[in-house]
């Protein structure tokens, strides 16, 4: 002999139903985006990754210039020193 069970759940049918009709014209809006919208995201994250890039080039630029402000002083200070010396003669 076999043992059934029978569960009786109460659904409302029209909440589901109105969501259902809302999701459905919340797809239908997302089909007649223009494509240029639909990437935005992507686009974005570009923009961004390449904002980044331009920032850590710009970083390197800075460093650069200060390595070279610091050789240009040591190389004033020894024309000086040099020229002290050729006076000197």
């Amino acid at each position: 002999m076999t043992a059934t069970i029978d569960v009786k759940v109460g659904v409302q049918d029209d909440a589901f139903n109105a969501y259902a009709q809302k999701f459905a014209a919340y797809c239908d809006a997302l089909d007649k985006m223009p494509e240029a919208w639909k990437n935005v995201a992507v686009s974005s994250q570009m923009a961004l990754a390449y904002t980044k890039g331009t920032a850590v080039a710009l970083n390197e630029q800075a460093d650069e210039i200060d390595r070279i402000a610091g050789s240009l002083t040591v190389t004033r200070r020894e024309s000086e020193t040099v020229a002290r010396h050729w006076r000197g003669l």
